[in-house]
């Protein structure tokens, strides 16, 4: 619904701000799709006693997801969307193929401040449902989809791995792990044709890459470079060197755990996450 409308293959001549809008909207609606897939996956996790993900939900547990969306969007009853799907487990890309056709058709109408607005609340809903398990999680060092897991790389300084260990017991404060979802939510990988790939992925580069501004930000030693060294070409669908939400937090926080004030480390995580938002809006 959100797509550019295409004419013999070629977009319909529209006035340049036009098209901007368009393409400022797509976008949102991509990030939108990003925060509800953090959902959809917790939903899909929760659903199993050895917490495995199995890419299908129960229909009876998004209605609950569904009607919270349809109060921030102000419509009654959007549960009920999903009385005529007939199917009683539903992968992600039906879940958003039920809300783009029957909850979210029109929502680019609206003005940008409340497309915006509507975006935001939608992320903050998502985040709500998912930080208890998440920060658990990343406390815990066990992560959804193998709990034992550790994570191998082949790193600069010839040591043959590097494991992701339990990060420190001080705590962030305020709403720095949201804001760190927001700043892996831009980092997720994707596929060579600019597709988003399931499940969400950041690079382990990107997470040292993050740690090192959010030190420089605020004045704070940098830690040492442990940057990995990849061998040959890396498939994008490969998990080698790749962190999902929770690896990637931990991996930042190992990287700055020799900082006892973690009151700085959480302004500078704030400051990082305000640096990469202005960029996207200037661009």
């Amino acid at each position: 619904m959100f797509s550019l409308k295409r004419k013999n293959g070629s977009l319909h001549q529209k006035h340049p701000e036009s098209i901007f809008r368009l393409l400022k909207t797509e976008m949102e609606y991509e990030d939108v799709k990003k925060s509800l897939w953090h959902a959809f996956d917790l939903l899909d996790t929760s659903s199993h006693s050895q917490k495995t993900r199995s890419s299908q939900v129960p229909k009876t547990k998004l209605r609950v997801l569904t009607n919270n969306l349809g109060r921030l969007l102000g419509v009654d009853k959007a549960e009920t969307i999903w009385d005529k799907v007939t199917d009683t487990s539903i992968n992600f890309t039906q879940f958003i193929q039920v809300l783009s056709n029957n909850l979210l058709v029109g929502i680019d109408k609206n003005p940008e401040s409340k497309v915006a607005s509507l975006k935001a609340e939608i992320d903050h809903l998502c985040w709500l449902l998912c930080e208890k398990s998440y920060l658990q999680q990343i406390k815990s060092n066990k992560s959804a989809d193998d709990q034992n897991d550790e994570s191998q790389f082949t790193p600069t300084d010839g040591d043959t791995t590097v494991t992701i260990e339990t990060v420190s017991d001080k705590e962030l404060s305020g709403d720095a792990y949201f804001k760190l979802w927001k700043i892996f939510n831009f980092l997720v990988e994707r596929a060579q044709d600019g597709s988003l790939l399931f499940p969400l992925r950041a690079d382990i580069e990107e997470a040292e890459r993050i740690a090192e501004q959010i030190c420089q930000t605020v004045g704070l030693p940098v830690p040492k470079n442990k940057t990995l060294q990849k061998t040959g070409s890396v498939d994008v669908n490969d998990d080698t060197f790749l962190l999902d939400f929770t690896e990637f937090v931990r991996l930042i926080l190992q990287r700055v755990s020799s900082q006892d004030d973690f009151a700085m480390i959480s302004h500078g995580i704030g400051e990082v996450h305000e640096q990469i938002m202005s960029d996207i809006v200037r661009k």
